[in-house]
């Protein structure tokens, strides 16, 4: 780029003007442009991208569609990308273009933008035949709970035309009537959408001063009078040297005092805030020096960047810095990216950073050891072998997560699946939710059904532990009454789906039991199978219908778990925060605070529990007897479950501070059971309400 060009980029302001003086100084051959562009993409210098393809399109110059699929990203706005796109020069990948675009890191109306005028070409140019990977990503963002009416109706137009059953129904709904109202309001969006990205780009923008989106803030310039000498020491007053220059900069002020947009663009890492690094869009993030960044948003650098997925700026960022011993957890997010998306390329050199010494190979997470193995399949399996024994033997959970989580990334996604599976009744329930997802995503990938039998196992786990008493709790059950129905309607959904495939089983073997009878009998050759074909294509249609529904259904499973915990999670802290009641009678808050008092603090470990019989007291019967239906019901499935050795029956279970051989568990809000344990028995001592709980500790020291 020229430095004339620079600088008028640098100094203008986004307008028909600025474009058109921008076009004047464009190269003349359409190759040189085209590398011009490509150095602006690779530099992700996202303003000078806008001006100049912005500048060359209102020139009607020939740019290349090639361009879109790395550099949508660039592009600020998404009807400035419509238009863009729209003006680009016509090529026959431009869907498969336009799609791999929506597959990088940006906002999602710049993605769901790129899907619907890629399903618009296909219409145009190719009969309505899309790529198969159209429907796939126009699936994923039609799952986000963010979608815009705009941005909705875009997706509705994409519905338009890739003629989907399932995404209709994730758009619009069960309810008929309300589809067929959305599908026509979409189409008047996207006929309108289309008509203005159409028209010649140039009237498109405004004719007069328009910001770049800087905002207004400080001066760029000092304020000095027209009369005043100028501040570059010429001599000569403001207005005879320098102020229509200074004019130009003070358009371009932004929140730094004496820095233009160009000036902070080019240099933001001295004036960063937490705030605007979180904000920062992943083109931007790229350009960034980790050495200018201010030391205490350096681990906030790694994390936001590791989680764009930019591991290339990563790693050389990491070797720019060198090791940072002041941040331990940042070294740990370091390694979780790489094994995320299984890098092994960069493990070598982020190791090397840190020091490759058998002491730093030992403190790292299980699944980024693997990944230092994995270029050898021998020390891999030696490996994977030592970190299993290791988990075994120290039984961490934490690290046992990792582990299953670094082999739900890599190659051996089906050992993955098997591992986390078991890991799933064990570790935290975010960890267990977390689990769970890169199963489902593991499963996709291996092209195998959409759900696993696990996922029933984390919704039994959710209502078993959950404990929802308490008018205070009203949210938390309509959490789990609304996953208990949608785990029972997709497991119907799966019994209504192996029942096809088995009438489809069934009756293609009959048919072919039939044509081989036949030839037989003939001595001939058997021929096609003599089955009805329209049967079983409208079979095949049910089944693909159903699991269509069926995907939809795990979605929601899923987001529902995250609601629940979450909702659990807020549950607790509002129970621990709630204040005594103003008439000074202890509540339930109270009441848990002093209850907490007489109990030793952290849970008793679940996991290697032994199989045990149940000892129960005398007149426990009884006990039973006098309390509701459904505490004595749930006292006998716990202690059914504590026999058994179940880990998650072990949650919540506390012991006693002056009783340290007796365990508390709750039982609903008001009643707790009290237990011992030894090698052969779980011992019950008795079932109480709460408010008797002081009373009953002080019998059981006495030996009562």
């Amino acid at each position: 780029m020229t430095s004339d060009l620079r600088e008028l980029i640098d100094l203008s302001l986004w307008q028909q003007g600025s474009l058109l003086e921008v076009a004047a100084l464009l190269p003349e051959d359409d190759s040189e442009l085209a590398t011009l562009i490509d150095e602006m993409i690779a530099a992700s210098d996202s303003r000078a991208f806008c001006f100049v393809v912005g500048g060359a399109l209102c020139a009607e110059r020939k740019v290349a569609a090639r361009h879109i699929a790395r550099s949508a990203q660039l592009v600020p706005e998404m009807h400035l990308l419509g238009a863009v796109i729209c003006h680009l020069q016509p090529d026959e990948q431009m869907p498969e273009l336009l799609i791999e675009a929506s597959k990088q890191m940006m906002p999602q109306e710049l993605k769901i933008v790129c899907l619907f005028l890629a399903a618009q070409w296909c219409r145009e140019h190719r009969d309505g035949v899309c790529p198969a990977d159209l429907l796939v990503q126009a699936r994923i963002q039609s799952r986000s709970k963010q979608l815009k009416s705009v941005t909705q109706g875009l997706l509705l137009g994409v519905l338009a035309i890739v003629k989907d059953e399932g995404l209709k129904r994730m758009l619009c709904g069960e309810n008929a009537t309300k589809a067929d109202a959305m599908q026509k309001a979409s189409s008047d969006l996207a006929v309108g959408a289309l008509r203005i990205w159409k028209n010649p780009l140039l009237g498109s923008i405004q004719e007069k001063d328009d910001t770049w989106g800087a905002g207004s803030a400080r001066r760029a310039v000092a304020k000095i009078g027209r009369n005043d000498k100028c501040h570059c020491g010429s001599g000569l007053k403001h207005k005879r040297c320098c102020m229509e220059k200074d004019a130009k900069r003070l358009r371009m002020s932004t929140r730094v005092e004496g820095k233009t947009v160009a000036e902070l663009i080019a240099e933001p890492e001295p004036h960063l805030t937490h705030e605007l690094l979180k904000n920062t869009a992943p083109h931007e993030l790229v350009r960034f020096d980790v050495r200018k960044v201010p030391p205490a948003l350096v681990p906030w650098f790694f994390y936001y960047a590791g989680s764009y997925g930019l591991l290339d700026k990563v790693a050389e960022s990491f070797e720019l810095l060198g090791r940072p011993l002041e941040f331990e957890q940042t070294w740990i997010d370091i390694q979780m990216f790489a094994t995320k998306s299984w890098r092994p390329d960069l493990a070598g050199r982020l190791l090397a950073v840190r020091g490759d010494t058998p002491e730093c190979r030992a403190d790292c997470v299980p699944g980024f050891r693997l990944l230092l193995a994995s270029h050898d399949p021998a020390a891999y399996l030696e490996a994977l072998e030592e970190e299993a024994l290791m988990r075994l033997k120290e039984d961490d959970l934490d690290e046992s997560f990792f582990l299953g989580f670094a082999l739900l990334a890599s190659p051996h996604k089906a050992l993955g699946i098997l591992v986390a599976r078991s890991l799933i009744p064990l570790v935290k329930k975010s960890a267990a939710v977390n689990l769970l997802d890169g199963i489902l995503k593991a499963r996709d990938l291996l092209q195998l059904t959409i759900d696993d039998p696990v996922s029933d196992l984390l919704d039994r786990r959710f209502a078993d532990e959950v404990q929802d008493q308490g008018q205070d709790a009203h949210a938390l059950r309509k959490a789990r009454t609304k996953l208990a129905a949608k785990t029972d309607e997709a497991r119907k959904m799966q019994v209504q789906i192996n029942a096809l495939r088995h009438d489809i089983e069934q009756r293609e073997h009959a048919a072919s039991e039939r044509a081989k009878t036949e030839a037989a009998r003939a001595q001939i050759k058997p021929a096609a199978l003599p089955v009805d074909p329209k049967i079983l294509q409208d079979l095949r249609a049910k089944v693909e219908a159903l699991k269509g529904h069926l995907n939809e259904q795990h979605h929601e499973r899923a987001g529902l778990r995250r609601d629940l915990q979450k909702t659990y999670a807020e549950l607790q802290e509002a129970r621990r925060r709630q204040p005594a009641a103003p008439n000074g009678k202890a509540d339930d808050a109270a009441a848990d605070l002093r209850e907490e008092a007489l109990l030793l603090p952290g849970d008793v470990e679940g996991i290697n529990q032994p199989v045990r019989l149940i000892d129960f007291p005398r007149h426990f019967r009884d006990t039973l007897g006098y309390l509701p239906n459904q505490v004595a019901r749930a006292t006998l499935a716990l202690l059914g479950r504590l026999a058994a050795g179940e880990p998650a029956a072990f949650v919540g279970v506390v012991r006693l501070k002056e009783c340290a051989d007796t365990l508390r568990v709750r039982i609903g809000i008001d009643h707790r059971l009290l237990f011992r344990l030894d090698a052969d028995a779980v011992h019950v001592v008795d079932l109480i309400n709460r408010r008797d709980l002081e009373k009953r500790i002080k019998a059981l020291r006495q030996g009562h």
